[in-house]
C-alpha cells in the first residue's frame, strides 16, 4: 500500500505547486487588467494572462483526476486487509 500512498503524495505535491503558480498568475492577471484599464497595457497581454490562468486551472483539474484512482486503490486494499484480518481472527478462535 505504501507505493500507492507515495503516488498520492506526489500528486498532491504537484497540485500544491500548481496552486502556487495559479496564485501568482492571478496576481499578475489583476495587475495586467488594471494596467489595461489605464491604457498602459495591450489587450493581447490581457488575453495571454487569462490564457495562462485557464491552462493552470486545467492542469490542476487533470492532476486531481490522476489522484482519484490512486485513492480508490488504497480504499480497495484496506477492504482486502480488513477481510484478511477478520479471517485470521476467526481462525484464531477456532484454534483456541
Amino acid at each position: 500500500m505504501k507505493p500507492f500512498k507515495q503516488k498520492s503524495v506526489a500528486v498532491l505535491s504537484e497540485i500544491s505547486v500548481l496552486n502556487e503558480q495559479l496564485k501568482t498568475a492571478k496576481i499578475e492577471q489583476t495587475r495586467i487588467k488594471n494596467m489595461f484599464a489605464e491604457n498602459a497595457n495591450t489587450k493581447r497581454q490581457v488575453d495571454e494572462i487569462e490564457g495562462k490562468v485557464k491552462v493552470i486551472e486545467k492542469q490542476i483539474g487533470s492532476v486531481q483526476t490522476q489522484n482519484a484512482p490512486i485513492l480508490n486503490e488504497i480504499k480497495s486494499l484496506k477492504v482486502q486487509i480488513d477481510k484478511i484480518d477478520d479471517q485470521i481472527k476467526k481462525l484464531l478462535l477456532l484454534i483456541h
